[in-house]
């Protein structure tokens, strides 16, 4: 799609545009776009669970094969005792890892309950706590840059308006990061990771979009069109 296509159906006005520019892709599930009401559309309940959860199946996996290895090494004598205590520092780093997980999934689903109430500010809090926790995953920063955006339009005061479009653009730019350093690194095995970048990119420059800031949509869209083209282009025209 070209610049110029961009530019004709942003320049439709604001509030189309706005409704062009929701949340089309959240990660996890198919993407859905926002309404200028903030709310967002009834959709599967399964789906909603899964665009709000963490997933690490394949570390909680080995977790559990290191503790049985472990078990059975130390009932039947088949590891030496300096093995036992690298597998029994390996197991204790994988616990930690699937216990960071539950707590993070468990703020991101009362935070998801927050922002159902239409308490974006208390969603807000629990995101930022979120991110206190472990600032290194991707889909609490966009989480958290969604929390921004929607409550940005409940603002009466503009410079608190502006602050929270200001807020979202930066959790997303913060996701973002975070994404392509792990799909570059090769440790982001999510087979969706380029379709949950787009929507990084996309609700960003929604974000750009509802604070006037048309430039940065126009090249904002154009990198989630890069990132996933099929799916960025739905998202155009949504």
């Amino acid at each position: 799609m070209s610049v110029g296509d961009l530019l004709s159906g942003i320049g439709r006005g604001v509030a189309t545009a706005g409704r062009v520019a929701g949340a089309v892709l959240a990660p996890f599930g198919k993407a859905l776009a926002e309404e200028e009401s903030g709310q967002l559309p009834q959709i599967e309940a399964e789906k909603r669970q899964q665009q709000y959860k963490l997933t690490d199946e394949e570390r909680e996996r080995k977790a559990n094969d290191l503790e049985s290895q472990l078990e059975m090494g130390r009932k039947y004598g088949t590891l030496t005792p300096e093995q036992q205590k690298q597998m029994a520092e390996q197991a204790a780093k994988q616990s930690k890892e699937t216990n960071t997980v539950k707590a993070l999934n468990e703020k991101l689903m009362a935070a998801k309950a927050a922002s159902d109430a239409g308490d974006f500010d208390t969603a807000i809090s629990i995101l930022t706590a979120a991110n206190e926790v472990d600032a290194t995953r991707d889909l609490v920063w966009f989480k958290l840059g969604d929390a921004y955006r929607l409550s940005a339009p409940k603002q009466t005061d503009k410079a608190e308006k502006e602050k929270r479009f200001g807020e979202a653009a930066d959790s997303y730019q913060k996701a973002i990061s975070l994404k392509q350093d792990g799909i570059k690194a090769g440790k982001d095995k999510d087979p969706n990771a380029t379709r949950n970048l787009a929507a990084y990119y996309n609700n960003m420059a929604d974000a750009y979009n509802r604070a006037g800031r048309i430039d940065d949509a126009v090249k904002t869209y154009e990198m989630a069109a890069q990132a996933d083209p099929g799916a960025a282009a739905q998202s155009y025209f949504n």
